[in-house]
């Protein structure tokens, strides 16, 4: 229970953050405001984002409403074996454990990476990998790519060598990814 406590304020605390500072870059402050004079057409910015409110995330500066946002998240879980004793993993969802906006979840055997398949649309505004204790003890860790309907990660140990993610190093009874998405609905 404290781990998904932990992700979803890691998560609350991200967004959060990216609100915050989206806000922050494009209202102007008090003493910016009282101290400065008016702009004059030379001061304004050459980049039309800045001015309205952009049909695409382009930049760091444009807020977005909480409607526009679509979070994902799961936890993949790496405890079963099939009978060649490769790992296979899995979607963890119990009680304490919810996979939200993830179809499919399969280990690619021709690249090693380890595949989830979601909706389509809207573009990504980040991805979070997050190996649990059991897979750092082992010096494992992940990054993704793509993101959009299908998202892979690659897995790799302290020396840079890749792990597949159906390797018998990545299996555990414990051994967990938690894996977050956010993305901007156009």
């Amino acid at each position: 229970m404290r781990k998904v406590v932990a992700a979803v304020v890691t998560v609350v605390g991200w967004l959060t953050a990216v609100m915050v500072g989206a806000s922050l870059a494009t209202t102007p402050t008090a003493s910016s405001t009282s101290a400065a004079p008016p702009p004059t057409p030379s001061d304004q910015p050459a980049d039309p984002s800045h001015t309205a409110m952009p049909t695409r995330p382009s930049d760091g500066t444009s807020t977005v409403g909480e409607e526009q946002l679509r979070i994902r998240g799961c936890v993949i879980r790496f405890d079963h074996k099939d009978r060649h004793g490769r790992t296979v993993p899995r979607k963890h969802i119990n009680r304490t454990h919810a996979c939200v906006g993830v179809h499919r979840v399969y280990a690619d055997r021709r690249t090693g990476e380890l595949v989830l398949t979601g909706p389509h649309g809207g573009a990504i505004v980040f991805i979070t990998v997050s190996p649990d204790e059991t897979l750092l003890a082992r010096g494992i860790t992940c990054g993704a790519s793509g993101g959009v309907g299908v998202t892979r990660l690659r897995c790799y140990d302290r020396q840079g060598q890749q792990v597949p993610a159906d390797s018998p190093r990545i299996y555990g009874r414990s051994a967990n990814l938690w894996i977050g998405w956010v993305s901007w609905q156009a």
